[in-house]
């Protein structure tokens, strides 16, 4: 996934949902499960 989003790095948006990304993989590596890392991100309109 990280690979997708690096090639829209040139638009906002693709920095963006990479950026949520790495947020939930740090949240993962800290023993959050990906989908409430997700989904954390997804109430907080980090999308």
């Amino acid at each position: 996934m990280e690979i997708l989003f690096a090639r829209e790095m040139m638009q906002k948006k693709g920095r963006q949902a990479l950026a949520a990304l790495l947020q939930a993989k740090k949240m993962w590596q800290a023993n959050v499960s990906f989908q409430n890392a997700l989904e954390y991100m997804v109430l907080n309109e980090r999308w």
